[in-house]
């Protein structure tokens, strides 16, 4: 993190706005943030951190970020130029406050903004408006939270020693930040939670195992007590029980085969003999019943011989049949014809005459003339429904003319409700409409995310690689630079060497002038060479312009990374995604294309207004001429209609009583014509009944009525036929199964005892089955107990198996998740072991670097008395080892408490520490880079000598490309420091700022 640039404003005791060049002060490294006290020193530290990460109630009370001198109109802002993450970012925040209301009197509060920008070429674009969204794009960009921060980067007054003397777990918490050891973190995590699931998993196997051993028990029908002895068996034991359990159900099995099979044997035998004994019973029953049949057929000789006679008597009545149908014919014909003739009251009708015949055709023609007459009236009749449907249509006009008034009167009243409508509907797409461009560059911006995630994998993957190679080039540039120090100092070496062989005897030394050499140098076997020394200076600035290359590339991909990680930021919980931004976008021009047709329509209806009010008027004038054409209509109607109501004499209509005069006129020619028809029907009558009484007497009948009871019909002609023919089969039937020759030899006197005997024989048979079927059973049960047990014991088997699998690899991970968590135990193995978890272990290697950088400013800075000492054990047993500190004095010899340092001592060893940690932090890849330091007071404790000492350490910064600023009032340090920030107070006791450079 470098500072580039900050502007106060209205901020603590600054009244107006105030601006500070980082880059310009900062050019030689060092530079002096100096003022008297209270003036404001602290209070710009305080506006970098607010600009970070917001107000905090703890160290930026509200009397310290409104300024008492500003002007009530004049914002609270502070806005902070800074490189970090490999981007340039742009901060600016203000905190809620009260400014003057824009109307009226008085105040309002303005809720607290922030803005963070990113550059991306010439210009800076917004990544975040929002107070979390901009706190968390800050704290990636800087890899620090505030406490962090201002244990790191600001070192304030009273907290400048706390890193020096917090307890091992403080320390952890930061250490873990700072050099990425979340990663062994989360490796114990994940070998715990691997142990975890290894564990439950085998615990899943031994309860499988306990399951298929109560599955094998319940198949063998062992006991509780055995299963408890198998469960609790070994290995080996427990094959031996299950495989001599096996044998004994085989044994088992095998005997129970044998004993089926001889049961098979005696039922055959026993239901033989019971076929024999069935066989011989069923036939004597077979005798029995053929004797039964024929006896019970014998019984209805009688009915036989009735319906033999009874179908010679249908014989012979067969050729009455045309006569007595011509008879029937003639009488039915006679009968209806006088009953078509009309009722003469009780008693016997009279006989039809002619004469009867002929008055009632005259009668008929009388009336047919009559109706006649009504022909004209009726027609004129007929029309009458066409002129009460004219009549109906013009009311129909005269009503659907006062519903067009109607329509038009609601027409009218009703325009004003729709005009405002449409306006309404128009203003509501107009707002739509405006919405297009803004949904259009949320939408960009929310596709510009999501190409940048997609190129973010492909950015890091790079940076990966780089920091790889970077790495490698900086190992080959340490050894270049190695190999050239060694080289060098063998060429030193070498040249006393080479002087010496050059010298002689009582010729001066080139060196010393002696012509004596009492000691010559000699040559050693290892030589640098000039040739030697060009080839290494080659190599090293190859390796260095490599490092170099390697380190810049790294640079930009980083921030490329990094401009992609913040183009590729998640969205906030309010702000839509992509799907949902292309629906509203696509409302919007939907809104924007249909906004031409909503003016159209406005249009059409305030078109429409001006035209209701004709129509209402048109609508008026056609309802009254209506009521006047159905009025006149009416009275022609009711005129036509009282004359037709005379004419039909008392009849519903004219055409009725037409209707009923012919009516009348057609029943008396029916009755002309029944009369004639009876005179026929009674003459045809006397013919066939002097037929038929002659042809009955030839065929042996005593009368017509004796022949006709002897018909029969045809399907009862038949079915006598089929019924004597079958008596006389069935009788033959009967005949010839009392006569079959397998029942001619036996007595049915014997019937009993061999119905006894076949029942014994049955008996003995079912139980011989009987004990077959449970022999069979038995054998059936006892073999599938024995194979279901084997097939039990071999699921034991595979049980067995996967359980020391299991075993296998649950053992070796929970051993090195104890060893990882440091929780070492007899259990897994580990016992004796330090216990020490694996983050610690890693973060002790890194403070233990640490400590080294800082041992290095230390030894200057105290004159060579102090060196700080990692130790492993703490004083209380809650504190993490490997992370505790103890301080060496080497003029006593002896090992002391940092808590017992003087307030000098304290800084200036706190300052080393802070610095160490400082270069660690730089040079361990992945780590915070620390570009600027503030240390805030406390050189007031040094005396001068101690002064110079920690001014030459802060000096050496420069050689590392940092920044350092020294918050501080000593005037000598002006003397020293050249760039410097100068607070003043005003008159009016407000503060600014000047830059010195």
């Amino acid at each position: 993190m470098r500072l580039h640039s900050l502007e106060l404003q209205a901020f603590g005791p600054f009244a107006d706005r105030q601006t500070i060049d980082f880059d310009r002060v900062s050019r030689g490294g060092i530079f002096l943030l100096e003022g008297p006290t209270g003036v404001g020193k602290s209070t710009i530290l305080d506006a970098i951190t607010f600009a970070l990460y917001g107000p905090d109630r703890e160290s930026l009370a509200p009397d310290r970020l409104r300024s008492h001198f500003a002007e009530p109109g004049v914002e609270t802002q502070v806005v902070l130029e800074l490189s970090a993450g490999g981007a340039r970012w742009r901060v600016r925040r203000s905190p809620e406050q009260a400014r003057p209301k824009k109307r009226g009197a008085g105040v309002t509060t303005q809720q607290a903004s922030v803005v963070v920008e990113r550059r991306e070429g010439d210009t800076f674009r917004v990544v975040a408006t929002k107070v979390e969204e901009a706190s968390a794009q800050i704290q990636r960009a800087l890899g620090l939270d505030r406490a962090q921060f201002s244990r790191v980067v600001l070192l304030p007054q009273g907290e400048f020693s706390r890193f020096l003397r917090s307890g091992d777990d403080d320390r952890r918490v930061l250490l873990t930040r700072l050099f990425g050891a979340r990663l062994y973190d989360r490796i114990t995590e994940e070998l715990d939670r691997t142990r975890v699931d290894a564990s439950r998993d085998l615990g899943k196997v031994r309860e499988e195992l306990r399951d298929r051993l109560s599955a094998a028990c319940t198949a063998g029908a062992l006991g509780d007590q055995r299963f408890a002895e198998l469960a609790n068996a070994d290995a080996g034991m427990r094959r031996a029980l299950l495989d001599e359990h096996g044998r004994e159900l085989e044994a088992r099995a095998e005997a129970t085969r044998a004993e089926a099979t001889r049961a098979s044997a005696a039922a055959s035998q026993a239901q033989r003999r019971a076929d024999a004994a069935q066989e011989l019973s069923t036939r004597m029953r077979r005798k029995l019943e053929a004797i039964d049949a024929l006896s019970t057929h014998e019984a209805t000789q009688p009915e036989h011989d009735a319906r033999v006679a009874r179908l010679d008597a249908g014989r012979r009545a067969e050729p009455l049949r045309p006569l007595l149908r011509a008879l029937e014919g003639a009488e039915e014909r006679a009968g209806a014809a006088q009953a078509r003739l009309p009722s003469r009251g009780a008693g016997a009708q009279p006989a039809p005459d002619a004469s009867s015949r002929d008055t009632h055709t005259e009668r008929s023609r009388s009336l047919e003339r009559d109706a006649a007459e009504l022909e004209a009236l009726a027609q004129e009749e007929s029309r009458l429904p066409g002129e009460r449907a004219a009549l109906e249509r013009l009311a129909g006009t005269e009503a659907a003319s006062a519903a067009a008034a109607r329509r038009a009167t609601e027409r009218r009243e009703q325009l004003p409700a729709r005009v405002l409508a449409a306006e309404a509907a128009r203003e509501d797409l107009a707002g739509h409409a405006r919405e297009v461009e803004p949904r259009r560059a949320a939408l960009g911006r929310a596709r510009d995310r999501e190409q940048a995630a997609s190129q973010l994998a492909a950015l890091e993957a790079r940076e990966a690689r780089l920091i790889s190679d970077r790495d490698g080039a900086r190992d080959a540039r340490r050894a270049a630079v190695d190999r050239h120090q060694e080289l060098v100092e063998l060429r030193l070496t070498g040249m006393a060497a080479e002087l010496a062989s050059e010298l002689a005897r009582g010729v001066p030394c080139p060196v010393c002038g002696s012509p004596e050499h009492p000691a010559p140098a000699r040559a050693s076997a290892r030589r640098a060479t000039v040739a030697d020394l060009e080839a290494a200076v080659t190599t090293r600035r190859s390796a260095e312009q490599r490092e170099a290359r390697l380190g810049e590339e790294l640079q930009a991909v980083s921030a490329e990374r990094a401009a992609c990680a913040a183009r590729a930021e998640p969205r906030s919980a309010g702000e839509a995604g992509t799907e949902a931004l292309e629906r509203e976008l696509a409302a919007a021009v939907d809104a924007a294309r249909r906004l031409p047709e909503a003016d159209a329509t406005l249009r059409a209806l305030r078109e429409e207004a001006a035209r209701v009010h004709e129509d209402e008027r048109e609508a008026a004038t056609r309802l009254a001429d209506a009521t006047t054409r159905r009025a006149t209509a009416q009275e022609s109607l009711t005129e036509r209609e009282a004359k037709l109501a005379a004419a039909a004499a008392g009849h519903a209509s004219v055409a009725a009583r037409q209707r009923a005069l012919r009516e009348a006129a057609r029943e008396e020619q029916a009755l002309a014509a029944a009369i004639g028809e009876a005179l026929d029907a009674n003459a045809e009558l006397a013919r066939a009944l002097a037929a038929a009484e002659a042809d009955r007497s030839a065929r042996g009948f005593a009368s017509i009525a004796e022949g006709r009871a002897a018909f029969l019909p045809q399907d009862e002609h038949a079915e006598l036929e089929a019924t004597v023919d079958t008596w006389r089969s069935e009788r033959a039937r009967c005949e010839g199964l009392a006569r079959a020759a397998d029942l001619v030899a036996l007595d049915p006197a014997d019937a009993a005892r061999i119905t006894e005997e076949a029942s014994g024989a049955i008996a003995a048979a079912e139980a011989a089955a009987a004990a077959r079927g449970a022999a069979e059973g038995a054998a059936l049960e006892a073999e599938s107990r024995a194979q279901e047990f084997a097939k039990q014991r071999q699921e034991v088997e595979r049980a067995e198996r996967a359980l020391e699998a299991a075993r296998a690899q649950a053992e070796p991970l929970e051993q090195l998740a104890a060893l990882a968590k440091g929780t070492p135990s007899e259990r897994t193995g580990t016992a004796g072991a330090r216990k020490m978890n694996l983050t610690t272990y890693v973060l002790r290697q890194a403070f233990e670097n640490v400590v080294v950088a800082a041992n290095q400013r230390l030894a200057a800075m105290s004159s060579g008395r102090y060196a700080l000492t990692r130790v492993d054990e703490a004083d209380r047993k809650a504190d993490r080892v490997g992370l505790t500190l103890e301080l060496l004095d080497h003029f006593t010899g002896e090992h002391r408490s940092t808590s017992s340092l003087s307030g000098g001592e304290t800084f200036y060893t706190s300052l080393a520490l802070a610095l160490g940690l400082v270069d660690v932090v730089r040079a361990e890849a992945g780590g915070v880079e620390l570009g600027t330091l503030f240390v805030d007071e406390g050189f007031g404790t040094l005396d001068p000598a101690t002064l110079d000492q920690v001014m030459s350490v802060l000096d050496t910064l420069r050689d590392c490309g940092r920044v350092v600023g020294i918050v501080s009032h000593v005037a000598e340090l002006k003397e020293r420091v050249p760039e410097r920030l100068e607070v003043r107070h005003r008159l009016d006791r407000s503060s600014e700022v000047r830059v010195v450079a």
